[in-house]
């Protein structure tokens, strides 16, 4: 272990000292949001995040940024993540000369961030004994229902043969346009000052503006739910704080988010999540989301707004979802005796212990204050909708009204293209190899399906072909949307209606499905041939005094384990160079490391008064792994032409054998050879 970290250690480090090369970046964009990805060679794959058009219903919030991005040639630097890989802080992407995570390796590029398919940004790098992948997508706003949220996903892959301890940190340098400190609003408290959260304590999600009379962005953050993997802990304090050291946080409780050394406020925030035990192999998944927010607002002397999720699942399916009302006093006085009642539609119920009005003491002119309930919908279905009245002794009320959509939970289905599908047979091989297997991912639900994924197997005689991989990351789908994916696959074994099954599945509460099919293998028939090379390939008779190659070819040998082979030939026309030294092994008794297999020395036989010579060669797999079926060379030997005339070169005589000393039908057969005067 000592060995990689050190050279690691020294490649990421001695990186810092060489200056960037290219500079450019890669942007997925939609009508509302876009992620930019950094792809110079300083930073590299750090992110910003910008609204394009944002809340359709508002100009105030285009081009404004919700990640922190100067207006230059650097690209995003400002939001980093860090691994912590037995003990040591990785940073994730490219060397920085910035203090963002200044000092610290960050292993070797296996990916350059690139677009794919115009759904996504994917990015990669091996960090010791880990591979990172960095996935940047969009999905839906829980409170929206818009495409205006970045879905951040790391997955973390331990390629060592020995277990490792892991933990991750992403540092988010939040922004709301050109306010940089802004109150994080997290259930009943606005944040302006350095607070920790973790465990149970973890809200759902958290919300930040700049003035609920007038917004001009909303951003918000899920912390868990869905797919979203919840933090262990999570750390709201200045940007500075952050940069001091890539995995220790100074909290100091009460501080402002102003950062140190400076005059002006920074937000930022670092969510965790804490070391623990990667066995050799093991994967991780971690799915951020951060985007747009969407609260209803009435305006008046006690500015009301409401946010919760545009939709919910209903019935035993579904968990409680938050409402939560923000008030500003815009009035001229202090609001006295405020309060705060939800109005609850049939089928939507308050969890137990909780009260429908919420006395909240006085308010002062602008100040804001927020309150929250916990929703469930028990046996509701279809649109239904909510509200919130606030009133004060001394202020006119005000009331606030917000549609939920009650949906069904996503439900994915898997169809094969050719459930049964068939290979032919073109001389004496299968065809077409590989076989393309074509299926379709769709979700028929009501809710969004997120994390998809669809993953290939088979119990018995097909494999993927080289380079093919079993399982295809669909990311989310959309009710109604449907996905179409593919593998290669090749068979391996006997022949026969061969099976596989494909599953598909969702890192939401969605049940897996799966479809079966088998593709219809003919036989094949094991043979053993000879065939001649000669210098240029030619394919004229051969010339007196002419030397070639002939080699024994062996095709779809089941299960062969030994072979013993005679070839015979006329020695008035044809001399074997060198007698038993002109016989070299084949193919098949040699490993893909180059390593021998068992070969005995070759024998030869010549019989003038017949004429007729023979050479046998002899040999066995013993040392190798068992293979399903073998192709290729048994033997070459080279020969040399003495007289013209034709002749043939004949295996007259076979034995394979498997393992188990079971002899094996094989066909065999020879080649005719014209010799030219």
């Amino acid at each position: 272990m000592i060995g990689w970290l050190t050279a690691i250690l020294c490649m990421g480090l001695c990186a810092l000292y060489s200056p960037p090369t290219q500079a450019s970046e890669v942007v997925l964009r939609n009508e509302y949001i876009m992620v930019t990805v950094n792809a110079r060679d300083e930073n590299t794959g750090r992110f910003a995040i910008k609204t394009t058009g944002g809340d359709p219903d508002r100009i105030s919030d285009d081009n404004t940024y919700l990640i922190y991005q100067r207006e230059d040639t650097k690209g995003p630097w400002t939001s980093f993540t860090t691994l912590l890989i037995d003990g040591l802080p990785w940073v994730y992407g490219g060397p920085t000369w910035d203090v963002a995570g200044f000092g610290a390796p960050t292993g070797l590029n296996v990916r350059q961030p690139a677009l794919v398919e115009n759904r996504r940004i994917e990015s990669a790098w091996q960090m010791g004994p880990l591979r990172v992948d960095q996935t940047i997508s969009f999905v839906r706003s829980s409170t929206t229902g818009l495409m205006d949220t970045a879905r951040i996903q790391y997955e973390l892959r331990n390629t060592d043969s020995e277990p490792h301890t892991v933990g991750m940190r992403v540092t988010l340098d939040t922004m709301l346009g050109d306010n940089d400190g802004a109150p994080f609003r997290i259930g009943e408290e606005a944040i302006t000052t350095d607070t920790v959260f973790s465990g149970s304590a973890i809200p759902e999600f958290w919300q930040a503006f700049d003035s609920l009379e007038d917004p001009k962005v909303t951003a918000q953050g899920t912390l868990w739910g869905g797919e979203v993997t919840r933090p262990d802990t999570v750390y709201l304090t200045n940007w500075g704080t952050l940069t001091e050291h890539p995995w220790e946080i100074d909290i100091r409780p009460g501080r402002d988010f102003t950062r140190a050394g400076g005059f002006e406020l920074d937000s930022a925030m670092a969510l965790v999540w804490e070391p623990k035990v990667m066995a050799p192999g093991e994967r991780q998944t971690y799915v951020i989301y951060y985007g747009l927010g969407g609260i209803t607002i009435a305006p008046g002397q006690l500015q009301l707004g409401v946010t919760c999720p545009a939709s919910v699942i209903g019935g035993d399916a579904g968990e409680s979802f938050p409402v939560v009302a923000y008030i500003q006093n815009r009035g001229s006085g202090e609001a006295r005796d405020l309060k705060a009642t939800i109005r609850l539609p049939k089928g939507l119920q308050l969890l137990p212990g909780q009260q429908a009005t919420r006395d909240l003491g006085n308010l002062q002119v602008n100040e804001t204050t927020q309150v929250s309930w916990r929703v469930r919908a028990v046996d509701a279905t279809g649109r239904v909708t909510l509200g919130v009245d606030v009133s004060a002794m001394n202020a006119e009320p005000n009331s606030v009204s917000r549609h939920i959509d009650v949906i069904s939970p996503a439900r994915l289905q898997i169809r094969l293209k050719q459930p049964q599908g068939r290979l032919s047979v073109t001389d004496n091989q299968w065809d077409p190899i590989p076989y393309v297997l074509e299926a379709t991912v769709s979700n028929v639900g009501q809710a969004t399906a997120s994390g998809v994924t669809a993953e290939w197997s088979s119990s018995r005689g097909l494999q993927l072909s080289s380079g093919d991989i079993p399982t295809r990351n669909i990311g989310f789908l959309d009710p109604g949307e449907s996905y179409d994916v593919r593998w290669h696959v090749m068979p391996i074994g006997e022949p026969g209606d061969l099976p596989y099954t494909l599953r598909a599945t969702s890192m939401t509460q969605t049940p897996e499905v799966r479809a079966s099919g088998l593709l219809r293998v003919p036989p094949l028939e094991s043979t053993l041939d000879i065939g001649i090379s000669r210098l240029g390939g030619d394919t004229k008779a051969l010339a007196v005094g002419e030397d070639f190659v002939v080699h024994v070819w062996a095709a779809n040998l089941k299960g062969a384990h030994s072979l013993d082979v005679e070839i015979t030939y006329d020695p008035t026309r044809l001399q074997l160079l060198g007698g038993p030294l002109g016989v070299d092994r084949g193919t098949l008794f040699v490993t893909e490391d180059n390593d021998y297999l068992g070969w005995d020395p070759p024998r030869v036989w010549v019989d003038m008064s017949k004429p007729l010579a023979r050479v046998a060669v002899s040999g066995n797999r013993a040392d190798a792994a068992p293979q399903p079926i073998l192709s290729g060379s048994v033997a070459a030997l080279r020969f040399k032409t003495l007289a013209p005339g034709s002749c043939t070169l004949r295996i007259d005589k076979a034995v394979v054998k498997d393992r188990f000393g079971q002899e094996l039908q094989v066909m065999i057969s020879g080649t005719d050879i014209s010799i030219a005067p």
